[in-house]
């Protein structure tokens, strides 16, 4: 059962509990909140000035842009390296297949990396016994999830290239892409166990021999192999990464005295509840969604054809996510770290500046990348240099989708799972109904356009559930109208 939310709390507040001076409806955009009789520009000012963020990241975010770039560049270079050596057609195949890889691998994870993130960020320092308990809970039901979800491949591979895809010669692929599955669906788990650890530089370590290995087993595994030799590749990477990761995880925890329990593990059981079962819905519900507008994609006329640019721009938009992706990584233990320590203003200017700073850098970004999108496709190979609108489409929908990305941090922090679970519901209903019934015959654009348009919506929605959350009236020393001075606290 929740707690009891007091009025004014950093959980939430209701619209009785409100300051009287204070409008019903003020509004509250992206995280921009007014100062008492200072206006908006003073609210703009203060959301711009980034000096409390760089306080709260500086042990991490230089770490973590450095792994960050590191991987880009490693996912980047092989994806070159394979489309170059495979052609568009192969390559097409190629993608389609890592999407239903990747599909899966995120409905077996269930979300399990993202509640290992929240969960460890929110007891390692104050609770690490219960850090302990909760990780050996969550490494056995990843374990099991991702042997379960390699046997299902194994056995479905027939049915999804032949009902699925139309395309029954895949079948052979997707066995020999099972592997891969396993050690994707686990590293998922671990990585978001290593984030919630905050072991930043451990992983820009490791992501650099990771780097020189996959690089170099893509190029040559291809070049002998073609398709094969491409998802053979995938193997071996991934089971290398998955062994590090390992290395990595239990010497951090020695280090933070947190001891991976496996026998009180069950003791964690009411988190299967609150984060896991609907982690593991959205995880499921997302990813479906995800795969079935990829095999809506393929069944279209020159469908692999289609799949393989939607695929190359797919790996360009990761650069406009670049710099988001690490704040994201680094700001969310912050969040859940800040929340569990009753720390209600420092909470909301995180909040407000890290909406800002990641609006600024997106955009940026997508603007430049859509400037540079002839040169950049050229890479890729002639077929490719086509897909100009395509990418401008794509990567428009990455601004929604990282105001998106900051307001479920709220969610998240504040242990919402379930209302995460119901705006994923949402987005990929949108996502499928759009890709099916929106633009039908419009190849790759019409995913792009799907994208952009499930993202809008789902960013409106994130927006006013964040608000409900974090923005009950508080007025702390020094006049500033913000809701987080938390009265009471809960761990859900």
């Amino acid at each position: 059962m929740r707690s009891p939310l007091a009025p004014g709390s950093l959980n939430g507040g209701g619209t009785a509990d409100r300051d009287p001076s204070t409008p019903v409806n003020s509004p509250v955009l992206f995280g921009l909140s007014d100062e008492v009789g200072a206006g908006p520009r003073a609210a703009v000012r203060g959301a711009l000035s980034f000096r409390f963020l760089l306080k709260q990241w500086s042990p991490h975010i230089g770490w973590a842009a450095l792994a960050a770039i590191v991987s880009q560049l490693v996912g980047f270079t092989c994806t070159v390296i394979a489309a170059r050596l495979l052609g568009r057609q192969l390559f097409g195949e190629f993608g389609t297949i890592q999407g239903t890889v990747a599909a899966l691998a995120n409905i077996a994870g269930a979300g399990l990396g993202f509640t290992a993130t929240r969960q460890i960020a929110h007891f390692k320092k104050t609770d690490p016994i219960r850090a302990g308990r909760v990780l050996g809970l969550t490494t056995g039901v990843s374990f099991t999830a991702s042997c379960c979800c390699v046997l299902a491949l194994f056995l479905l591979a027939p049915w999804i290239s032949e009902s699925a895809f139309k395309a029954s010669y895949l079948t052979r692929s997707l066995l020999i892409a099972c592997p891969y599955l396993f050690f994707l669906t686990f590293n998922g788990f671990q990585f978001g166990c290593l984030i919630g650890l905050e072991t930043f530089r451990g992983l820009a370590l490791i992501n650099f021999l990771y780097g020189f290995v996959a690089i170099t087993t893509t190029l040559l595994l291809t070049d002998r192999l073609s398709l094969a030799g491409a998802l053979l590749a995938l193997d071996i990477n991934a089971g290398m990464q998955c062994l590090l990761y390992q290395v990595l995880l239990r010497s951090r925890c020695r280090r933070l005295g947190i001891a991976i329990s496996f026998a009180a593990a069950t003791d964690e059981a009411r988190v299967l509840y609150e984060f896991i079962a609907p982690a593991a819905l959205s995880g499921i519900v997302g990813q479906v969604a995800v795969w079935s507008t990829t095999a809506l994609l393929v069944r279209q006329p020159d469908g692999f054809s289609q799949m393989g640019l939607f695929a190359a721009v797919s790996t360009l938009k990761q650069a406009v996510l670049f710099l988001p992706t690490i704040i994201t990584r680094v700001s969310l233990p912050t969040f859940c770290r800040l929340q569990a320590e009753n720390a209600g203003e420092e909470y909301v200017h995180c909040l407000h500046r890290n909406v800002v700073l990641n609006l600024v850098l997106t955009t940026g970004a997508a603007v430049g990348l859509v400037a540079l999108g002839p040169h950049v496709l050229r890479l890729y190979g002639r077929g490719f240099s086509s897909a100009r609108l395509v990418l401008a489409t794509l990567v428009l929908s990455s601004i929604p989708e990282v105001v998106a990305w900051v307001e479920s941090q709220v969610l998240v922090s504040h242990g919402k799972m379930w209302w995460q679970f119901g705006l994923v519901l949402i987005w990929s209903s949108l996502l499928v109904g759009l890709t099916a019934g929106a633009w039908p015959n419009l190849g790759a654009l019409s995913l792009c356009l799907s994208y952009l348009g499930a993202w809008l919506v789902a960013m409106v929605l994130y927006v006013l559930l964040a608000q409900r959350l974090v923005y009950a009236t508080g007025k702390p020393a020094g006049g500033h109208r913000f809701a987080g001075l938390p009265a009471t606290h809960t761990n859900s």
